[in-house]
């Protein structure tokens, strides 16, 4: 009986420890244009698939949540951030490299950094472009879910009665 609930224990904290999602990132966005004015948010990265799952940045009071064309192409990754009210004013950025798989924070592509493809920039509501000057991605901290030690406690707990039950 007390070896199946030591195991019963094991299972649980095993399975809760398994079930945390690590390839999911999120990363914190700054950076400044060419006009002196910046920008800050956060990226949230699948580092498996190498696959920006969604962003939300600020910029002059406005909010930029909708992701647009995200994919990777001429050795960079690139996407677009977006208002919900439409194509612009809209943010176009790129991450350099072959490939996003494992990313762990760095610098976007811009006047500062140039990739292949350029620098990322601003688009205002005339389509008008602000070149990005600088930016980086630096991986934001992410604490323990509480969940996870919501359960380690019971388990904690529940050997204890067990234990005292068998003594």
């Amino acid at each position: 009986m007390r070896i199946l609930c030591y195991v019963t224990a094991a299972m649980l904290l095993a399975a809760s420890l398994s079930a945390r999602a690590d390839n999911i990132e999120t990363f914190n966005a700054t950076g400044t244009f060419t006009d002196n004015t910046s920008f800050s948010g956060t990226l949230v990265i699948d580092t498996t698939i190498g696959d920006v799952e969604s962003g939300d940045f600020s910029y002059m009071g406005i909010t930029y949540d909708v992701l647009r064309n995200p994919g990777q192409g001429n050795g960079e990754y690139n996407f677009a951030l977006v208002t919900s009210a439409g194509n612009l004013p809209a943010f176009t950025f790129a991450i350099p490299g072959d490939s996003i798989v494992g990313f762990d924070g760095g610098p976007f592509c811009s006047l500062d950094n140039e990739c292949r493809g350029g620098a990322g920039g601003y688009f205002d509501a005339n389509g008008n472009l602000t070149y990005l000057q600088t930016g980086t991605l630096t991986p934001a901290a992410t604490p323990e879910p509480s969940s996870v030690a919501l359960l380690g406690t019971g388990l904690l707990g529940f050997l204890g009665v067990m234990r005292r039950r068998l003594s």
